[in-house]
């Protein structure tokens, strides 16, 4: 155990982020100073197939450096360096402390100067834990967000109270922890490099970041770093805060994602989508007719209704797979389009957004089937290692199939199933960063789907990666619409959040899946103040065009909000705390700049219990805002009109918010103008 109890060397406060360091090479952060928060454990690495830790005497600190100063890619800096050797072999442990309040994070730095090997464990631990907190009851009660699985972390995300009985998505799963009080003050803990290769372990009463365990050697002078970032104004201040300062170093600046999103036709459009909950999700429009015709058919029906559709997306029924769903070859099937795809590209004109899965290890374009290109192959899957192969691929995709944007979903089966992915430092980046350059060079954008939070990420290094998937499949559950908190995390890491495709209509006659959409018009709102795509996917003849226009203009450019629409803090809090302080229901905010003036935007559904909302907990006063909140009225279609200022409550009465079968309420501000 490794309390921080006497002897002391070490006291920081100058940022948002409060770091006490004692001469044992023990450690204690917190984002208040009033009291610890989190402390330090063992430190330990795997060597030659054996577990060496300073909890067991295996490993021992040979060397302490304190406060080396320098300057890195964030600031100026403080260092305290412990060398730790187990067998001559060496870990350098280094607690980066940043001497500007503009920097409020601590940098925790894995060095191994003469490289490691045997290093491999379980894939699914790590082979180095540092930095490594205990799992103990706080000073002050923390809450906590854990991020883990799917969907951007989405599906398996987790929340509670920070202590010994918390649980930590973990392993190849694992993503971005956060902790916060209930004034104001939170930290995120995540990998800043390596993305794909670094994973957090919760093992017994510790929590542990480090390389993860498939991989067996490390180069020499190889370094992996974790940084802990600050806030004192709120959760949604923190993901703002630590995603601006994350695309800065990886040059996906605000400038940046404009020019890709706004570029992208599928973020400003309305469009058709065929993927699983659609109406035209592996079904034709009736069983003596192909693809091409029904896509066509749905073209004509959306001019007859002045539905101004600006792209079509292809789902995986378009393009061959073998017995386990994997691609053998992303091309179209005859059974689909007669002729082709530029056949269909001839008659529709419209750009594509095209899908793709896991590759098979039966794939035609992999050499060990005599095809032209290198691929890596698992037991049941392959994965491309070719920059040749995506050149040709993209190439021709966007000269004859006239696509925009390519889906590459599936993406936790493709790194699941390979055990390439899961045992090389490597590997990870290089697929992903192949993909991207190609898809940059032949103009297009990409959107991720079933992402773990490794790959949005290492997206931090790739501006054409524009959007992501953040909840399950439309129909596959009936809260799918609720994106709120993951879209913190999508935003932050400069990626759209996609809410899935919708039915405009409650009865869909004739679908596949025996199912009902109850809130037609909550699923065009949730889309439309995403900033992700707006995707119908209803049946020809049931589009209720009333409900879907409120997206967009008549020429089809979606009205979206300056940022997407997330939870505000109290939702979180009420999630981790569940002690009825917080919202009972989902409560988003998000807002408008028009003339350098803030209009505010707030969605609340599914509430439980009246929820009273001020200027301050919906954020409109968080520094991050690019203007000033001014005095501002609050309005709905509901009737409701009144002042609305810095100081101004309102309390949303949980029965309001449930008129004509739906149950949400949005509500808009706008600053009041004094003329004369």
């Amino acid at each position: 155990m490794f309390q921080l109890l006497l002897y002391t060397l070490y006291i920081s406060h100058i940022s948002a982020c409060f770091l006490s360091v004692g001469d044992n090479g023990a450690y204690n952060i917190s984002a208040s100073g009033s009291s610890n928060w989190l402390s330090s454990g063992p430190y330990a690495f795997n060597l030659d197939r054996k577990w060496r830790s300073t909890s067991d005497g295996t490993l021992q600190i040979s060397n302490v450096s304190i406060s080396m100063e320098g300057t890195d890619e964030l600031g100026e800096y403080s260092d305290h360096v412990w060398t730790l050797t187990a067998d001559n072999i060496t870990m350098e442990a280094a607690l980066r402390d940043y001497s500007s309040p503009d920097i409020p994070a601590i940098m925790f730095i894995q060095r191994f100067p003469q490289g490691l090997q045997g290093a491999s464990t379980d894939v699914q631990k790590v082979i180095s834990k540092f930095p490594t907190f205990q799992l103990h009851d706080p000073d002050t009660p923390l809450g906590y967000l854990s991020f883990g699985g799917l969907m951007l972390g989405d599906m398996n995300k987790k929340a509670g109270r920070w202590g010994p009985k918390a649980l930590i998505n973990d392993g190849l799963e694992s993503g971005p922890l956060t902790l916060f009080d209930k004034t104001g003050n939170a930290m995120l803990i995540a990998p800043y490099n390596n993305f794909m290769a670094a994973s957090l372990l919760q093992d017994g009463s510790n929590v542990n970041w480090g390389i993860m365990g498939g991989v067996d050697s490390l180069p020499a002078g190889f370094e992996y770093k974790t940084l802990a970032f600050c806030s004192q104004n709120g959760i949604g201040d923190l993901f703002t805060n630590w995603g601006a300062k994350l695309r800065t170093l990886y040059n996906k600046t605000d400038d940046v994602l404009k020019v890709q999103q706004s570029n992208d036709v599928s973020l400003t459009q309305l469009g058709v989508w065929t993927d699983n909950g659609a109406y035209y999700y592996y079904k034709t429009r009736d069983n003596n007719t192909n693809y091409q015709d029904t896509l066509l058919a749905i073209q004509s029906y959306g001019l007859q209704m002045k539905i101004p559709y600006r792209y079509f997306q292809l789902d995986s029924w378009f393009y061959p797979k073998d017995n386990i769903g994997a691609v053998t070859l992303w091309d179209s099937m005859e059974t689909v389009f007669p002729k082709s795809i530029e056949d269909l590209q001839n008659h529709l004109r419209l750009p594509l957004v095209a899908h793709n899965r896991y590759w098979s290890v039966n794939s035609t374009y992999a050499k060990q089937n005599g095809g032209e290109f290198d691929f890596i192959f698992g037991t049941n899957v392959s994965l491309p290692n070719d920059q040749k192969f995506w050149d040709f691929l993209f190439s021709r995709a966007r000269n004859n199939w006239g696509l925009i944007v390519y889906e590459q979903d599936w993406l936790n089966v493709q790194l699941l199933s390979t055990q390439g992915l899961m045992t090389s430092l490597t590997t990870g980046r290089d697929w992903l960063m192949q993909m991207g350059s190609s898809a940059a060079r032949n103009g297009l954008k990409i959107q991720y789907c079933m992402s773990l939070p490794r790959h949005a990420l290492q997206s931090l290094e790739l501006p054409v990666v524009t959007q992501i998937r953040v909840s399950n499949d439309y129909h596959l559950s009936e809260d799918q619409w609720k994106i709120g908190v993951t879209s913190h995390l999508a935003n932050a890491l400069g990626l759209a959040p996609s809410k899935d495709t919708f039915w405009t209509t409650t009865k869909e006659i004739g679908n596949k899946y025996n199912k009902e959409e109850k809130n037609p018009t909550l699923q065009v709102v949730v889309s439309t103040l995403s900033r992700g795509p707006v995707g119908p996917g209803d049946g020809i003849g049931l589009t209720n065009r009333s409900i879907l226009m409120g997206c967009c203009n008549e020429d089809g450019l979606i009205l979206k909000p300056f940022r997407p629409a997330r939870a505000i803090d109290d939702q979180i809090l009420e999630m981790a705390f569940a002690d009825g302080q917080g919202a009972r229901g989902e409560v988003w905010s998000t807002y408008s700049i028009v003339n350098d003036q803030v209009y505010g935007i707030i969605l609340a559904a599914g509430l439980t219990a009246d929820y009273t909302i001020t200027a301050q907990k919906l954020g409109f006063l968080s520094p991050t805002l690019p203007f000033p909140f001014q005095p501002s009225v609050l309005y709905s279609v509901n009737g409701v009109y009144v002042n609305f200022n810095s100081t101004d409550t309102y309390t949303i009465k949980s029965a309001d918010c449930k008129t004509n079968g739906e149950n949400f309420c949005l509500f808009y501000t706008a600053p009041i103008f004094y003329f004369g």
